[in-house]
């Protein structure tokens, strides 16, 4: 989403057909991660709790906690993610 790459920013369109998972278990990684939901219903599973995020429905956290992204829905979710520093350390 932006001309030249940045150090420590990932900016990125997501988008998952129904039954799309983006990990089969959850993930972790260094940094925070940004999203904006602009189409369908995206589920996050965050830790131990479910989120169901719609459209202009956003969400932050930090990216060490283990998370999974989701659609459990019938139409294709579309989303802007950015995640920052994400090889950082501790």
């Amino acid at each position: 989403l932006v001309p030249v790459e940045e150090p420590g920013v990932e900016w990125m369109v997501i988008r998952y057909p129904p039954g799309a998972v983006s990990s089969v278990k959850m993930q972790r990684h260094g940094g925070r991660d940004y999203g904006l939901v602009l189409k369908g219903h995206l589920t996050i599973k965050l830790g131990f709790v479910e989120y169901v995020l719609g459209p202009g429905d956003s969400i932050a956290f930090d990216a060490t906690t283990p998370h999974q992204l989701r659609n459990d829905g019938e139409t294709d979710v579309e989303a802007v993610w950015l995640v920052l520093d994400r090889h950082s350390v501790g």
